[in-house]
């Protein structure tokens, strides 16, 4: 069952809470980025904008970490209670084995986002304690980039060896030119971005990015 969440730093931030009202009833999921200006050249959302953003919404949070050192602000997400985590394997090194037990142990769903040029095989050992790989279909900081093809053929062997337990999801360019190639692929999961919020009409353009997506458009 395909699944859809939406990526809160595309919208306009001066019409977020009308943006969330019209979503809520729609979506699985929303998508937090949270960025440095160090491990990636911009700044997105915060902590404060999460608890805002709590208060609004009923469906669950994922916080998407482009930070160095991401191992420091997991007790304030578990205390926040968002559902889940997604780092990125360059910011930790040889310490993912134990934050991944970390976030699992502070009762968060642990996401690996895989960059293009990273090489998927190093999370071969760990896929039983991941829920979730985000496959970054694009380079991580911006909104509105174009799809990197080469991250086609991650995406397709990663869907050859996850099982159930293992949710494969798409964060870039998820929009109507890329469809057919990200679900002929095997994703589960897509986050819409730009595509989503450059429509007014939020909830229409829902609707027709999900019918493109469950191939009945």
């Amino acid at each position: 069952m395909k699944t859809y969440s939406v990526s809160l730093m595309c919208t306009n931030y001066l019409h977020l809470q009308e943006d969330l009202v019209q979503l809520d009833p729609l979506v699985d999921g929303y998508h937090i980025d949270i960025m440095d200006g160090t491990f990636v050249p911009n700044f997105a959302m915060n902590f404060d904008m999460i608890k805002s953003i709590q208060q609004i919404v009923t469906k669950p949070l994922d916080v998407h970490l482009m930070v160095q050192h991401p191992e420091r602000y997991l007790e304030t997400l578990s205390t926040m209670k968002v559902q889940g985590v997604v780092v990125h394997p360059e910011t930790l090194q040889d310490s993912l084995p134990s934050v991944i037990e970390r976030i699992r142990s502070l009762g968060m769903s642990i996401g690996i986002a895989l960059s293009p040029g990273i090489d998927e095989t190093m999370l071969l050992p760990h896929l039983s304690q991941i829920d979730k790989i985000t496959v970054m279909m694009v380079y991580p900081g911006f909104a509105g980039q174009s799809m990197i093809a080469s991250q086609l053929d991650v995406v397709e062997r990663l869907s050859s060896i996850l099982d159930e337990h293992t949710t494969l999801e798409l964060d870039g360019s998820t929009n109507p030119s890329t469809a057919e190639q990200y679900v002929r692929r095997g994703a589960d999961q897509f986050i819409f971005g730009s595509s989503l919020f450059s429509d007014p009409n939020l909830a229409n353009r829902f609707h027709e990015l999900k019918l493109l997506f469950e191939g009945k458009k």
